[in-house]
């Protein structure tokens, strides 16, 4: 939208100073028309000037200035040129031949347009101003200002639409680019809730498992407790005692398999953390690049500004210039009075120009001030992102916890399985091995409560590990607000 507005007005600026130079170049003629002899070369004179003036400016308010139009122009010069020289003005040669020279030899059409159009006015304000009776050298000096000053003037309006085309360009890529970023960052906030839902449900699957594995382990303490005081109160109990280690076996083995359970759903939580991790370095490459492309823009939007200040600059001395023609105008009577119109028209043509150029610094403006609203919620993504990483790195350490602790209750599953081994082993020789297996079942004992206390320790990671999780997705759901 921004890149089709300033489009617009510097079309419009470049039409408007073809539009004014043909009413000038009409205007000369009509007021030559009023005062001269009514002679039938003076009227051939003005019809010709007129249809000259109508004919440039049908084509350029119409944009069909063809080929076939450029010949047919080049025709009306050869005219212009053969009666000019035929009544004695020989100054015309010298503007008419360097005309079809440049248009037959330059390769560029734009230009040859260009070149052509601005002669043929000079030539126009020569023919009319030889008329009146000024000399060939006037004449002529004031035909060649008109050509470098109309020639002049297309050229700074055409780059100035080529500046300004192109610094249109750069920011209607930069909003792209905003667009598309802000498309990314909701993609992968996205992601992240998705992957705290889905550790959310690992660690709702493990909460249940570790609860039970406590409550499993605790009735295995109980039940070793027992057999430790069976052991020790009688002998006659050893069949009882052999029940009991079976039991004690297959709880070993329901435990080890809640435990392996436990290990399968922290590996999974530790998928998703990776790839919340991966996610939240995504979130900061994003925010990067928002960073950068405001701050492309912005240093767009401050060259836009200083062409402005040049353009304004070149409209003010116009100004004074048109003013300055128009004194001098003035002074020269009734003889300057054509002259006079041209230069209060040059001087609307600046004024126009500097009041779109306070209309493009608005939009500058506003460019800027949406490159700030960038700017501002690429910090606040910044500071959610930092947030989210110190929140992933407590979950990676609790889960480093978790995976200590359940290596270590293996381990010691695996020494109270053996540790079973030898009570079975030993209750056949009961009655001749009674103290060694006292031992034992105290020893079996500890190592019970310490795989308890390890067990509870997960569980209570695993809180901690929930409360994080819960947490992290509290401040996600805050920022996608």
């Amino acid at each position: 939208m921004t890149k089709d507005y300033l489009s617009n007005y510097s079309e419009l600026v470049v039409q408007t100073a073809v539009k004014l130079c043909a009413i000038a170049c009409a205007f000369v003629a009509l007021q030559y028309g009023l005062v001269m002899e009514y002679t039938i070369p003076n009227l051939i004179m003005l019809a010709m000037s007129i249809f000259l003036v109508g004919l440039f400016s049908y084509f350029n308010l119409t944009k069909k200035f063809s080929y076939k139009h450029a010949q047919m122009t080049l025709i009306a010069f050869f005219i212009g040129w053969l009666y000019s020289a035929l009544i004695g003005t020989l100054i015309a040669m010298f503007l008419i031949v360097p005309v079809l020279m440049l248009l037959a030899l330059y390769p560029q059409k734009k230009f040859r347009w260009k070149v052509m159009i601005a002669l043929w006015t000079g030539y126009i304000i020569v023919i009319i101003y030889n008329l009146l009776g000024y000399s060939d050298v006037l004449s002529f000096s004031i035909g060649l200002g008109v050509f470098f000053f109309y020639l002049s003037a297309c050229y700074a309006l055409n780059a100035l639409t080529l500046l300004i085309n192109k610094l249109s360009l750069d920011v209607d890529k930069n909003q792209q680019q905003l667009v598309k970023s802000n498309a990314q960052v909701e993609n992968h906030l996205k992601e992240i809730e998705n992957v705290q839902q889905q550790t959310t449900d690992y660690i709702n699957e493990v909460i249940p498992s570790l609860r039970e594995t406590v409550n499993v382990t605790e009735e295995i303490a109980k039940s070793i407790e027992e057999h430790t005081q069976s052991v020790e109160s009688s002998s006659e109990k050893g069949g009882e005692s052999i029940e009991y280690a079976e039991k004690l076996d297959n709880s070993l083995g329901v435990l080890e398999t809640k435990l392996e359970n436990v290990t399968e759903a922290k590996e999974d939580g530790e998928k998703g953390v990776n790839s919340l991790s991966r996610t939240a370095t995504k979130s900061i490459k994003v925010k990067d690049n928002m960073l950068n492309v405001a701050q492309l823009t912005e240093e767009r939007a401050n060259k836009i500004i200083e062409v402005l200040g040049s353009i304004k600059s070149i409209a003010n001395q116009t100004q004074i210039l048109s003013l300055n023609a128009s004194i001098e105008a003035a002074r020269a009577g009734e003889h300057g009075k054509g002259f006079s119109v041209v230069a209060d028209e040059v001087g609307q043509l600046a004024e126009q120009t500097s009041n779109y150029v306070v209309d493009i610094e608005k939009i500058t403006k506003e460019l800027d001030d949406s490159t700030t609203e960038v700017n501002k919620a690429a910090k606040a993504l910044n500071a959610i992102v930092n947030g989210q990483n110190k929140l992933i790195g407590e979950v990676i350490e609790h889960f480093t916890n978790i995976d200590a602790s359940v290596t270590e209750s293996l381990k010691e599953m695996s020494v109270v399985g053996s540790d079973l081994t030898s009570v079975k082993n030993n209750i056949e020789h009961l009655n001749t091995q009674l103290e060694s297996m006292s031992a034992v079942s105290q020893q079996i004992s500890a190592s019970s409560q310490q795989s308890l206390s390890s067990l509870q320790e997960q569980f209570n990671s695993m809180e901690k590990i929930q409360e994080k999780v819960n947490e992290l997705g509290k401040n996600d759901s805050e920022a996608v607000v």
